[in-house]
């Protein structure tokens, strides 16, 4: 996807308009962020209170850049097996590719699903299919922008041992939903960890973002999504426009991104994933990106990575105090 939205070019222009002057990050802890003209982010009245308690992490630093053929990355997600290995997928116009990448930008290897031509890929997500299962790699084929789709898909298969020889797996799910209230457009699929179920949070031009859970997604028949909620926020805000998101690996902890922020729940584990959405989220560090559409913990939570869809942009990784 290379459309920019309109409201998206007015707030990358007020950040550029000093010259030479790098975007700065939000500060670690504190309220939910926004972009203001010299390129800086703070408090923003979209939500109704901070948080007491934030994990805090520190700003952004630059630990490579994304490698030719990947202008268009819009989902990223950590490797569960392999240390400061990322999962990346470029959307629309790409084939049903899953690259591995290090966090320096270079290119390890990709995974290629034969037979399948995505309509528009957005996501990826990694962990177990069940509870305490070997970890899958989800590919999450979600993306509608005419919101014309019949349904959603995602591909499910084994994550690799050795990503620099995987070429293909061995074999794959297609798993099939369809919203209960007609399609939606999205691009950010989580997995619960604890559940192996799956939850797609839209993002709707003009409507707040829409949680819906997938439960026991399997590839036995088309399952109908169930809504579950919404995320509290002004419908025509930048943070309306959740691009990305990403769960612990102990489901703990679930962050979202949007054009201009990051943001992070904590979970209860003994209640379901999105019920963490109840509760006023962390504004985190952030860096204004040209296009910024992934997000990635690690599986510790002791660090997210973002990157942004266009030629050679950085990759920023964000420790945890």
């Amino acid at each position: 996807m290379r459309r920019l939205l309109a409201l998206v070019l007015c707030v990358l222009a007020c950040a550029c308009a000093s010259e030479g002057t790098e975007p700065a990050s939000t500060a670690a802890r504190g309220p939910l962020p926004s972009v203001s003209q010299d390129g800086s982010q703070g408090a923003q009245d979209n939500w109704d209170s901070t948080p007491g308690e934030c994990p805090v992490f520190d700003n952004g630093v630059e630990t490579g850049r994304l490698p030719e053929g990947r202008a268009e990355v819009s989902g990223l997600a950590a490797s569960s097996v392999t240390p400061d290995l990322l999962w990346a997928n470029n959307d629309s116009g790409d084939t049903a590719t899953v690259y591995a990448l290090d966090l320096g930008g270079v290119a390890v290897g990709k995974i290629e699903l034969p037979g399948v031509e995505p309509w528009d890929a957005e996501d990826i997500a990694v962990g177990p299919r069940e509870p305490g299962g070997e970890p899958h790699i989800h590919l999450g084929d979600i993306g509608d922008n005419t919101r014309s789709r019949d349904e959603i898909r995602v591909y499910r298969f084994v994550e690799p041992a050795d990503p620099a020889g995987a070429t293909s797996p061995d074999a794959f799910d297609t798993l099939e939903a369809t919203y209960p209230d007609g399609p939606h457009n999205a691009e950010t699929l989580l997995l619960d960890p604890l559940s192996g179920d799956l939850f797609v949070v839209t993002k709707d031009e003009g409507e707040p973002p829409a949680v819906f859970h997938w439960r026991d997604p399997t590839a036995r028949e088309t399952a109908e999504l169930e809504r579950v909620g919404a995320l509290d926020v002004a419908a025509h805000s930048l943070d309306a426009l959740v691009t990305g998101g990403d769960v612990t690996a102990d489901g703990t902890g679930v962050v979202l991104r949007t054009y201009t922020s990051v943001l992070w729940w904590t979970r209860d584990p003994d209640k379901e994933l999105d019920t963490a959405f109840n509760s006023d989220p962390c504004g985190l560090p952030s860096r204004l990106e040209s296009q910024g559409e992934a997000i990635a913990l690690t599986p510790r939570g002791d660090a997210y990575v973002t990157t942004s869809e266009g030629a050679s942009e950085p990759i920023l990784r964000y420790p945890r105090r």
